[in-house]
């Protein structure tokens, strides 16, 4: 199916709703960067029903059901554009809205994958959207979700992030592969980054998803060094790929100590440009020399500084691990699952 239109098509969507994980995604071989574009651009999708600013919780309910009926069956240009109209644009991001317009060539072209490609994205899809109806349903009376503790932080992760993991996992479907579950740990990194980075805007809009900063940056190093050990068990080969999860893992360790700066009122929180650059040549330069990337990772990590914080008590968390985890569909096994969620 690929050519060069469809790449551009969902370049210039990626480049509106995440620039820096676009410039990773275009590292990537077709089909693969494909691939691997059209599921970000849906996960996106489902992004957007999560974080809209729903009026009735009702209609948020039927976002979700008719997203997940799209990816079970290729759905009408009329049924898309009905469903389109259910969402409050009011206050929607100009690169959300412009998605949405689009929503629906991307389920054609979801719908035309091959079949056993189409499976690797529908399950972990099918899952996040779940999980994130799931976590919806747990906001309190004022409207406001609040997770309790680093269970609640992983679980929310497990669904929002995870499972990308397993969806790149799934497309590579190399030989010796990375344990699935190190993928998910990934995924957990990279979001628990986002939850640091977004705190304040999120707060702002009724999700208080940081129980404790300190306590997320401890336990994201502790996803990182998975993380790491992921990029560092794939093919030497297979640069693109390396390069497209080295350049993710690298930079969001980078951008942690502008991230704290930024929270604390100490500038944008922003890594600065030229940062960037320099990680970037770094990893491209040396992404198959171990020990390069190993002393970059290990020096990333020394200058993340963790907040000191009172000593905190909280609450258990409320869900049963099995009713979390039959929200999941995937090839994880259940104590794989009990692991992540725990």
């Amino acid at each position: 199916m690929h050519n060069d239109d469809r790449s551009d098509f969902y370049q210039d969507h990626l480049d509106r709703v995440s620039r820096s994980f676009a410039f990773c995604i275009a590292r990537l071989d077709n089909p693969l960067r494909e691939w691997v574009g059209l599921s970000y651009l849906l996960c996106r999708i489902v992004d957007t029903i999560e974080d809209a600013a729903w009026p009735v919780f009702t209609d948020q309910e039927r976002a979700f059901t008719f997203f997940e009926s799209f990816l079970e069956r290729k759905p009408q240009a009329s049924e898309i554009e009905a469903w389109t109209q259910l969402f409050p644009h009011e206050g929607l991001p100009e690169s959300e809205t412009e998605l949405l317009k689009d929503a629906y060539p991307l389920f054609c072209d979801y719908h035309g994958l091959p079949p056993e490609i189409r499976e690797s994205l529908r399950d972990p899809i099918l899952s996040m959207s779940r999980g994130m109806r799931f976590f919806m349903t747990k906001k309190n009376r004022e409207g406001l979700l609040r997770l309790r503790n680093l269970a609640d932080v992983n679980r929310y992760c497990f669904f929002v992030a995870g499972v990308v993991g397993e969806i790149l996992t799934r497309l590579v479907k190399r030989e010796n592969a990375p344990g699935l579950i190190d993928a998910f740990r990934f995924g957990l990194f990279l979001q628990k980054v986002n939850l640091l980075k977004d705190q304040n805007g999120d707060e702002t809009h009724g999700r208080f998803l940081v129980p404790s900063r300190s306590l997320v940056l401890r336990s994201l190093i502790e996803d990182a060094r998975i993380a790491f050990d992921y990029v560092q068990s794939l093919p030497k080969a297979e640069v693109g790929y390396r390069l497209f999860c080295s350049w993710s893992l690298f930079l969001g360790l980078a951008s942690l100590p502008w991230i704290e700066r930024g929270y604390r009122g100490e500038g944008p929180g922003k890594i600065p440009r030229e940062e960037t650059y320099q990680i970037l040549g770094f990893v491209d330069e040396n992404i198959g020399d171990q020990a390069a990337l190993a002393d970059l990772f290990e020096r990333l990590l020394r200058a993340i500084e963790i907040p000191s914080e009172a000593e905190r008590v909280f609450e258990e968390s409320a869900e049963s691990l099995q009713e979390l985890s039959s929200l999941y569909k995937g090839e994880l096994s259940p104590a794989e699952v009990a692991e992540l969620l725990s």
